[in-house]
């Protein structure tokens, strides 16, 4: 056994704690058992509700490979996975505490959040949770723990290209005059897609997904949507992608498109996500943090850290060709390693 942590059977949802969801929501007709790829793509298999029970007790056999497809639902055979090693399933688990609802759907679905292990029990480590649990591990073995937050920015885009095929500002439903303002900050810019960001606050609340205020950005059609502060990274994590999830499809059934795109109009600002961290002590004591106005030594050493690994890091924070039309400036986004303190262009 390596020494990675293994996962055990107590992080996995049992049948008993499938039937406590039934007993408290209502008979389903059908469970999404669902996973999330290395793009934050939601992907699984639908169940129907007579065959529900096996995702409890046997688990699910899917393809590794799923975890690495692009953004467009490609296998691109990455160090020869997918199609030259003939694309092998592998031992998937649902995760104790993610059965919800689904409450957007057409008729009565849960979904389980699923996790992979390898032939030999362990955490697969193609999968992008499975590589953040190790990172928490780690964390923990120098006694520090993570307590993060994620806001995300999107466009809410019409349903329909415009007559050059480019993607479009959304007719407000409350003055049936396509936005153009730019009013940032704006009450007015929420209240005409109040019905849309009511059923995503709704939706999330649903699913345990810790969502917080929206505030119109920068642009036409641009939102933000905040999730609070939470001490368990993973699950933190989890939220994130599902709050990702639930904006879209809603978005959907609102006959809009929802994008988190970087830059989807070349003449407007971007989209980003930002991510909160703090980093707490076995005491509970935040170490960046010790009384100054600048902070910890500790704070400016990591920082140093993240200035140190940015090149590579990139890979992460930009990861395709759209996402450097974003970088500029006035822009409020960073064009190098500098950084300051409360400021949102470093």
């Amino acid at each position: 056994m390596s020494d990675r942590e293994r996962t055990s059977p107590k992080d996995w949802a049992t049948l008993g704690e499938f039937n406590g969801f039934l007993a408290e929501n209502g008979e389903i007709d059908y469970l999404d058992a669902i996973f999330v790829d290395m793009c934050g793509t939601v992907r699984g298999k639908r169940f129907p509700s007579e065959e529900a029970d096996k995702v409890f007790t046997a688990g699910v056999q899917m393809p590794q490979s799923l975890y690495f497809f692009d953004v467009t639902g490609v296998n691109e055979d990455v160090l020869g996975m997918g199609f030259s090693d003939g694309d092998p399933d592998a031992q998937a688990h649902p995760v104790s505490g993610s059965i919800v609802p689904v409450p957007w759907a057409s008729m009565k679905q849960a979904q389980v959040l699923m996790t992979m292990v390898d032939g030999e029990g362990e955490p697969l480590m193609l999968e992008p949770r499975n590589v953040l649990a190790n990172v928490v591990a780690r964390l923990a073995d120098i006694g520090l723990k993570a307590t993060v937050a994620c806001e995300f920015e999107f466009y809410v885009l019409d349903k329909d290209m415009d007559r050059k095929g480019r993607p479009q500002p959304p007719i407000n439903p409350a003055t049936g005059i396509r936005e153009t303002a730019n009013e940032v900050y704006g009450i007015t810019e929420l209240d005409g897609f109040m019905g849309l960001l009511k059923e995503i606050d709704e939706a999330a609340a649903s699913q345990g997904v810790p969502a917080s205020g929206a505030t119109a950005e920068f642009a036409p059609g641009q939102y933000e949507i905040n999730l609070k502060h939470e001490d368990d990274v993973i699950r933190a994590g989890d939220h994130a992608v599902m709050l990702r999830h639930l904006i879209g499809t809603i978005a959907r059934k609102h006959n809009f498109l929802a994008s988190f795109m970087a830059k989807p109009f070349v003449d407007q600002t971007g989209n980003g996500m930002h991510v909160h961290c703090s980093l707490m002590d076995e005491k509970g004591r935040n170490i960046f943090d010790d009384g100054s106005d600048e902070g910890a030594p500790r704070l400016r050493h990591a920082i140093g850290g993240l200035q140190a690994t940015l090149g590579d890091a990139m890979a992460i924070f930009a990861p395709n060709l759209n996402s450097y039309r974003r970088f500029g400036p006035n822009l409020f986004v960073p064009v190098n390693r500098a950084w300051g303190y409360n400021n949102r262009s470093v």
